[in-house]
């Protein structure tokens, strides 16, 4: 923790261990909602305007190298709650050391990439090739 900083309130540290504490939660959420929104939207065309936006967003911070914003939540949480903080980020922490001491490899990225970007494709795939509720009232009428 950095030494500057002046000791936080009980209350405000409390608030730091639950932010510390949700903030995986949340990021599991993000990351379900990535890898299957998209077959959610079969379903539910309208969820495209809540997935494709998460979508983007991922994106960008994937594509530029960045940490994704809920890390460095969580990140800052631990260390103002006096936690330890992780080495690595979300993914590489719950999902892949548990299982993969070394972290996330090239072939281990690629793997991650796949499980995030096949569903996607899928999901839309079926999405655009569903025909709309209108369409299956009428196609649905005629075959009675």
């Amino acid at each position: 923790m950095n030494e500057t900083l002046k000791p936080r309130p009980a209350p405000i540290r409390r608030l730091d261990r639950w932010t510390a504490h949700l903030a995986p939660v949340a990021h599991g959420l993000f990351v379900a909602v990535l890898i299957c929104g998209a077959l959610q939207v079969v379903r539910r065309p309208r969820f495209a305007k809540i997935h494709l936006p998460l979508v983007a967003a991922m994106s960008a911070v994937a594509g530029t190298g960045s940490d994704c914003p809920l890390t460095v939540i969580e990140q800052n949480a631990r260390e103002r709650a006096g936690l330890e903080r992780h080495p690595t980020g979300f993914v590489s922490h719950y999902l892949v050391e548990p299982f993969h001491p070394a972290g996330i490899t090239p072939a281990i990225r690629k793997a991650l990439i796949a499980a995030w970007v096949i569903p996607n494709l899928v999901g839309y795939a079926a999405a655009i090739r569903r025909p709309r509720s209108e369409e299956r009232g009428r196609l649905s009428a005629i075959t009675r």
